[in-house]
């Protein structure tokens, strides 16, 4: 269960998104809240247009319903970049 004080996924997303950020000197990370599966991670927007998921908690990129938390079903998540 979510703990308030416990470095949970969405510690994890928001530092990866950041940390990418001032490396980089891109704001391209996307903040990924999905409500559906109750989980957040990130998305990685490439230059040919594509985007693939990042699990930060793992250091891997994951594929959308590989497991109950990547649903990313419409209408019930958030992304925030």
């Amino acid at each position: 269960p979510w703990l308030k004080e416990h470095f949970d996924c969405d510690d994890f997303a928001f530092l990866f998104a950041d940390l990418a950020a001032l490396r980089t000197k891109l704001n391209s990370i996307v903040f990924v809240w999905d409500y559906a599966a109750a989980h957040a991670y990130c998305a990685i927007p490439f230059t040919d247009g594509t985007a693939a998921l990042f699990e930060p908690q793992e250091n891997r990129f994951v594929v959308k319903g590989e497991s109950a938390f990547y649903k990313l079903e419409p209408g019930l998540g958030e992304a925030i970049a």
